[in-house]
């Protein structure tokens, strides 16, 4: 699958416009958006670490693992613990509720997380290689 099919994929599965996601990675325009989406260019590695915060997937490996049927919001497979697929059908619906919802809790508690990491990696490198001290 294309960079760009990963995204627009993701992008829709949030149920977002181009200039939502433009406006989540801090991009002025959609018109990049849009030129990724339709893979007549790629995004920069800045970019792409700053969609994978917000989809909170690696979209490369996403990408290069084009057999994948399941994308974040989609229940098409999982694996249980002995390594065999659940059928998910057979889970009453409140379960699966109910672990989306840990899931997506998950998820913010590693995005901030990671905004801390970032913002001290920013604290750090505008110090001149030493972290600004409180």
């Amino acid at each position: 699958m294309l960079l760009g099919d990963v995204i627009r994929r993701l992008r829709e599965a949030k149920g977002w416009t181009q200039g939502d996601l433009a406006n989540a990675i801090g991009k002025k325009s959609s018109s990049n958006i849009s030129t990724w989406e339709s893979n007549k260019t790629k995004p920069q590695r800045a970019s792409i670490l700053k969609l994978n915060r917000v989809f909170g997937v690696d979209i490369e490996e996403y990408a290069r693992t084009e057999g994948r049927k399941s994308f974040p919001g989609e229940f098409e497979f999982a694996i249980g613990p002995d390594g065999q697929p659940l059928n998910l059908e057979k889970i009453p619906h409140e379960i699966l509720a109910r672990l989306t919802r840990r899931l997506v809790q998950l998820n913010e508690e590693v995005l901030s997380v990671l905004k801390k990491i970032d913002r001290s990696e920013s604290d750090y490198d505008s110090a001149g290689g030493e972290p600004e001290k409180p």
